[in-house]
């Protein structure tokens, strides 16, 4: 893993300021390994992917108490006004 991709996990995974960590693409590839790599040290995750299903396999993999946590968002972020739905629907949980 590169140097700079640890800094950020280590200062998000270690921040209690952020109570949950926001990964896009967590479904699969280097999202899916963020969200790994997060969990197993105890931050919660909001995973967003365009698969519920596979984002929901992820977030089954993660040890408790994380995975009650964890939330799944399917979103296809690539669509017009896809990130302000996402951020609407953090802010209705109270993310």
């Amino acid at each position: 893993m590169p140097i700079a991709v640890w800094h950020f996990m280590l200062y998000i995974g270690m921040n209690p300021s952020y109570m949950h960590a926001l990964i896009t693409g967590a479904s699969g590839g280097i999202g899916r390994e963020f969200a790994r790599q997060l969990a197993a040290r105890g931050k919660p995750c909001i995973l967003v992917g365009r698969d519920t299903a596979r984002l929901e396999a992820v977030r089954m993999e993660m040890p408790e108490p994380v995975r009650g946590q964890s939330v799944v968002l399917a979103a296809d972020l690539s669509t017009p006004g896809a990130a302000d739905g996402l951020y609407a629907a953090c802010a209705g949980r109270g993310l």
